[in-house]
């Protein structure tokens, strides 16, 4: 399971998610949101494209809230917020949070941007069912994040086969040595994002990931040197280091001119 600080904090999240989801199936059935996804099918963009097309590339979380540093940002436009994210040079694709009562997201966090910008959109948020999933599609989104140290394995596969499925890509966030096994066990070949405690952990991930995965590492408490370590070009951006954009413009600048 999670082999991280947070994961009491996770598991809240995940138990609320729950209880979102038991009144949002009353509402729309799931046989009902199957039938929307097929009457709005578009063509997905697909995200390991994107992260081989470009030398170094970063993907930033759009979200109003980070709970981990206890920071809201007041005034948070998230359409604005994503042209000028996407806007950056070596913008690979966005996220975008719509949990709702730890993040303040909402689904106008991908219905909104996955017409706005010309980019994969993963939705990252935390995915225990299967329902989520058609949630995704019909709200524009072209990959999910799985949290692994979340699921167990079989939800792990089932939830791996669905968005196979639904034509949707995953993005599989690692913490642990553990987690990035039964990730590698999986029939799919998924995009990897790490997301280690230490440098060393990450290092030791990093060495493990078979050639033909695209992976990305949480960058922001990295420095150059250790992303030169990792002959790693692809970033993730998951805290409120990402805003405002200019901010995440100079910092990217002076990491690729040394990476």
């Amino acid at each position: 399971m999670l082999d991280t600080q947070f994961k009491d904090f996770y598991l809240q999240i995940a138990e609320q998610t729950r209880l979102d989801l038991a009144k949002q199936k009353m509402l729309l059935p799931p046989e009902h949101i199957e039938e929307l996804c097929l009457a709005y099918a578009r063509p997905r963009r697909s995200l390991r494209e994107a992260l081989s097309k470009n030398q170094n590339s970063f993907i930033a979380v759009l979200q109003k809230s980070f709970p981990a540093e206890g920071v809201v940002i007041e005034e948070f436009d998230h359409l604005e917020t994503a042209r000028s994210l996407a806007a950056l040079k070596g913008a690979a694709a966005l996220a975008a949070v719509t949990e709702k009562h730890f993040y303040d997201g909402n689904p106008t966090m991908l219905t909104g941007v996955t017409h706005l910008v010309n980019l994969p959109i993963i939705r990252w948020d935390f995915i225990i069912d299967d329902y989520q999933l058609k949630q995704s599609l019909l709200w524009g989104a072209d990959a999910v994040r799985l949290l692994v140290g979340l699921l167990d394995q079989f939800e792990l596969e089932k939830l791996c086969r669905k968005a196979q499925e639904l034509g949707l890509e995953i993005v599989a966030q690692v913490s642990n040595m553990a987690e990035l096994q039964r990730v590698l066990s999986l029939d799919s070949i998924l995009v990897l994002a790490l997301s280690a405690e230490s440098f060393e952990l990450l290092s030791e991930m990093r060495s493990s990931i078979p050639e033909e995965y695209t992976f990305m590492v949480t960058a922001d408490r990295l420095s150059a040197e250790d992303l030169k370590k990792l002959n790693c070009c692809n970033l993730l951006f998951e805290s409120s280091k990402c805003y405002p954009p200019a901010r995440l413009q100079q910092y990217l600048s002076n990491i690729f001119a040394q990476i």
